[in-house]
């Protein structure tokens, strides 16, 4: 077995010249013109007991810290943790926001770099794999989603743009049940096959 790492390490952002950033403090001038460009970022809520940890990337830092502090209608995953992000802070906890830095480093002749994280398949991989490092004792905020499940999402959208969040969120609950159904069909039929040409 190979193996592989990576040289990474989390820096604080900062609202000013080395004065961390902290949650729910608005947007500075010195943090929109610092961080207007791609990132790996991590929120971490630290309560006294333990720490909270969410892993997103996006295009842009400054741009994606204002939808935190004011989610649009549809970002059902910003609003979640400015939901939370509120109830933390009434309860005493304090909340961190970092950025990735890591050393570049190529896997089967491709490059993942600092200036490849333009590309948002770069980024998805390396939030996804450091998602996957986390320590067991960290409670993780990132909520997993299937491929399957984010494409009937998507499909449902279209297809029906009518109906409200909640009527597509039932349509895609079945059609995943049923998919699950099939595959699970579909596995015993190929086992049962190889056992009979067994």
């Amino acid at each position: 077995m190979n193996n592989f790492e990576i040289s990474f390490n989390w820096i604080a952002v900062q609202s000013s010249k080395n004065i961390p950033y902290s949650f729910p403090q608005p947007i500075t001038k010195y943090l929109r013109q610092q961080y207007n460009w791609p990132a790996i970022y991590r929120w971490s809520i630290k309560r006294s007991d333990k720490t909270l940890i969410y892993i997103g990337e996006t295009e842009r830092l400054d741009r994606r810290l204002n939808h935190y502090l004011k989610p649009g209608p549809s970002q059902k995953t910003n609003q979640r943790l400015r939901e939370l992000f509120d109830k933390e802070l009434i309860s005493g906890a304090s909340i961190g926001l970092d950025v990735l830095s890591f050393e570049s480093f190529v896997i089967n002749g491709r490059e993942y770099s600092s200036e490849k994280l333009w590309e948002k398949e770069v980024r998805c991989f390396l939030e996804n794999l450091l998602i996957t490092q986390l320590p067991t004792e960290i409670e993780k905020l990132n909520r997993l989603i299937s491929v399957q499940e984010k494409i009937v999402h998507r499909a449902a959208k279209l297809i029906r743009p009518d109906l409200s969040q909640q009527q597509r969120a039932v349509i895609i609950s079945s059609f995943m049940k049923q998919a699950k159904a099939a595959k699970e069909e579909s596995a015993i039929r190929k086992q049962s096959g190889i056992e009979k040409s067994n």
